[in-house]
């Protein structure tokens, strides 16, 4: 305690001063305002004692107290500012040639500047469109557009070939904030009080509060609409949060009945909800009218950007030129959701994370689903492989020959990424010309067909192809198989393919005797050729083999014979020297004979011979000799070959497992090996294995041998004074435990059950905890009572 006074006063100078009784207290007046002072003064450091106490009780006793370490936060997205999302607006599209910005102020529009980034320079290539930040209380939904733009742009510079592509056969038009002034101050409507998502003019919203009844009075819904005339989006992402699903119309209450386009409406919006499963969980995606919250409004973006240039009924002013595959995509249930969810830019790839990653993957597979065609990654001799974009789920590949022009026939393997569907697209490598690659695209049908003669939409059916591929073939090698070791009935067979380094499997089959045997179940594939499984038959057959080599059908055939296989069955890996076993010989195949002939012998040993007929049990005794014994199984001119383990018949007698107090003790265990030899104690080991109830193995323990240990018992198979095996062991773990023992000698191993023991809780760690508790309150107590002495004696010191 005197320690622990002395850094108290260490960290305060004062309280040593205080301490000291012939300073008098700051501010000292007579005698009885002196006291009132000294214990005024210990009130005041009170907490100090208080922090001592609780120092002490943190102080670990027999108890185990774990501290659970919070690391460190990896670094991932943020929210910005609106002067940041300007700035890196402005840095992400510096020097990049085929980026521009095109703001609101340009454009004529009065109000706070709206910037938009143009990706792209071909002016005929289909429009991607990202917008964010309609309601500025919905911060999440910026931050997606604007590190989709950040991301694009670190993926240019790094070369990546698909993101390259897809720039290249796209544009992309890209607007984190919709909505300057509500960003800026977290408010949903824009400067003018008015809700963005309720100007645009297609089945227009009445006049209310937070809108004027005036479409298109809003810089927000004013800059839209000219992005929509200059670039005619083929498909747009909105983002919003508060919710968590992907809408598509209708959701206004100008229709009641399901879009003419709903099928690909619902095809695209579950291909973008696949890469969305991250920290908010599945991604449902609907028809705005069914979904809880957004039906039936009028004014929005989401109908208006799909229905304004043909539905004219319901469209106020100019209709739009084109039709976009429009999507509302709500993130995350909180408008602005913790920055730690967010997510990071591993995210991205590896899937999963925060809302940010989820809404980047989005517009990435948006991205794919804008851009029709196919990227070719590789094209050699006999293997095209090429990634399909533009359809969410694109049909079965065609591979075609220009000259001479036809189909040709190939195989194909296909993978779903993040940016399209990947084939791998094998066919004969000995075919030289010019190919071509071509994918039928789906052909959505109208759910409405009397909407067919007032739609106006872009949609895409037909096919999408690689340019002419020029692919010089390779001079197809010969392939022959042959046979490698011996082919026996119920066996396997080795089967060595040459002059194919790669090569598919088929079919095998074996013709016997005109038996017909299907061999593909079950065949191994070797580093040479191929290991089949003979059926239990013999004779001479046909082996044929029909493979795939450089996209070619092959077909080999070879001659095999198949001879019989006799074999000795109920044959031990071990067994105690002396003993007797039961076998039973039988043969796979056509026996030569009904009989079978049986030999055993030992290493310097007689051999021992035992005649009888196939499938007839025979009882066999061993010899009294330790080591490998030699059983051989003949029938005819066929003999197969078994090893038996020659062990000590162990006897073993355990005396017991007891657990007293803290001590468990095993044994004594005694142990004798009648037969041919005595067992030597330098060469058993006895272990221990405690074995928790659940099956856990919790601790091992070696026994010692020991000569003065003898049984408390007879036993006519123990010698007298034989010494016995024995081990004590401190133990205060509660639960039940199993003891088993595990015995190695020379040749051969045992384990038997030695017993059980149960340890009941005895409390020790709860009356560690109270006593360093109660320790801690002692010495707190201690301190009190040095305290008041010392300021009794100032006291009396002071009166004298």
């Amino acid at each position: 305690m005197l320690m622990v006074v002395k850094k108290v006063c260490a960290l305060d100078p004062s309280i040593s001063a205080h301490f000291d009784p012939r300073k008098p207290y700051p501010g000292a007046s007579p005698t009885n305002s002196f006291i009132k002072n000294r214990i005024g003064y210990i009130m005041r450091k009170a907490p100090l004692l208080l922090v001592i106490l609780l120092l002490l009780l943190t102080v670990p006793g027999d108890a185990n107290l774990l501290a659970e370490g919070g690391g460190g936060v990896e670094e991932g997205f943020r929210y910005h500012t609106l002067d940041e999302a300007r700035q890196l607006i402005h840095e992400a599209v510096e020097g990049w040639e085929i980026a521009r910005i095109v703001n609101s102020t340009s454009l004529g529009i009065e109000g706070d500047e709206i910037l938009s980034v143009i990706l792209g320079n071909n002016s005929s290539a289909p429009v991607l469109l990202v917008v964010g930040t309609h309601h500025g209380d919905e911060p999440v939904s910026g931050e997606i557009p604007l590190y989709f733009l950040l991301y694009l742009r670190e993926m240019w510079e790094e070369g990546d070939a698909t993101l390259r592509y897809l720039l290249n056969h796209a544009r992309v038009v890209v607007v984190p904030v919709l909505n300057p002034w509500g960003f800026e101050y977290g408010i949903r409507w824009d400067s003018s009080g008015q809700d963005i998502n309720r100007d645009y003019p297609y089945d227009p919203a009445p006049a209310e509060e937070h809108n004027d009844g005036s479409p298109l009075s809003t810089a927000g819904a004013q800059f839209m609409e000219e992005l929509f005339r200059a670039y005619s989006p083929e498909l747009a992402l909105s983002f919003h949060s508060g919710r968590r699903f992907i809408i598509y119309p209708w959701g206004c209450s100008a229709h009641f009945e399901r879009s003419p386009d709903h099928t690909i409406f619902e095809e695209v919006a579950g291909s973008l909800a696949e890469v969305a499963s991250g920290v908010g969980g599945e991604m449902p995606s609907l028809e705005a009218n069914t979904a809880s919250g957004v039906s039936y409004i009028k004014g929005t973006w989401l109908d208006w950007a799909y229905a304004a240039s043909w539905d004219l009924k319901n469209t106020v002013g100019r209709p739009l030129p084109s039709s976009t595959l429009s999507f509302t995509v709500e993130i995350s249930e909180e408008k602005a959701p913790e920055e730690n969810l967010l997510g990071s830019w591993d995210e991205i790839e590896e899937g999963g994370g925060g809302y940010v990653s989820e809404g980047v993957r989005m517009c990435l597979r948006a991205l794919h689903l804008t851009t029709p065609g196919v990227e070719v990654l590789q094209a050699e001799g006999g293997s095209i492989r090429i990634r399909v974009h533009g359809d969410p789920s694109p049909s079965e590949p065609q591979l075609i020959s220009l000259d001479p022009p036809g189909l040709v026939e190939f195989n194909y393997t296909s993978s779903e990424g993040l940016l399209g569907r990947e084939y791998t697209i094998t066919f004969d490598p000995t075919l030289s010309g010019t190919f071509m690659v071509r994918v039928p695209f789906g052909d959505y049908l109208f759910e409405n067909e009397s909407a067919k003669s007032t739609y106006y939409g872009r949609r895409r059916s037909g096919y999408v192809s690689t340019p002419p591929l020029l692919i010089k073939g390779v001079e197809a090698p010969r392939i022959w198989a042959k046979v490698v070791g011996p082919a026996e009935a119920a066996g396997s067979v080795e089967v060595l393919i040459e002059g194919a380094d790669n090569f598919t499997l088929l079919e095998a089959t074996l013709v016997l005797d005109g038996e017909e045997y299907n061999l593909t179940s079950g065949v191994e594939v070797t580093s040479g050729g191929l290991k089949l499984h003979l059926p239990p038959a013999s004779g001479d057959g046909t082996l044929s083999l029909d493979i795939i080599c450089r996209g070619e059908l092959r077909r080999l055939a070879l001659p095999l014979n198949v001879t019989p296989s006799v074999h000795l069955g109920g044959v031990p890996r071990n067994l105690p020297a002396g003993s007797s076993m039961t076998v039973v010989p039988f043969i796979y195949g056509t026996p030569p004979s009904d009989m079978a002939m049986i030999s055993l012998w030992h290493e310097g040993g007689a051999v021992v011979n035992y005649t009888c007929p196939l499938f007839t049990s025979v009882n066999v005794t061993t010899p009294f000799v330790l080591g490998n014994l030699t059983l051989s199984v003949t029938c005819g001119p066929y003999s197969r070959s078994y090893t038996v383990n020659l062990t000590y018949a162990l006897h073993t007698v355990i005396q017991g497992v007891n657990f007293t107090g803290d001590v468990l003790e095993v044994g004594p265990v005694f142990i004798s090996a009648p037969g041919p030899s005595t067992v030597n104690p330098e060469e058993v080991h006895v272990m221990a294995r405690i074995v928790r109830g659940d099956g856990v193995e919790v601790k091992w323990v070696f026994l010692t041998y020991s000569k003065e240990l003898e049984p408390d018992f007879e036993d006519p198979l123990l010698p007298s004074s034989p010494g016995g095996y024995y081990a004590e062991v401190l133990w205060r773990e509660e639960g039940s435990y199993r003891v088993i023992l595990s015995i190695t000698y020379p040749g051969g191993a045992e384990e038997m059950e030695a017993g059980g023991f149960t340890v009941q809780s005895g409390g020790e760690e709860v009356r560690g905890l109270f006593t360093t508790i109660a320790v801690a309150i002692i010495i707190s107590l201690a301190s009190l009572v040095v305290l008041l002495l010392h300021q009794v004696r100032a006291l009396k010191r002071y009166r004298g």
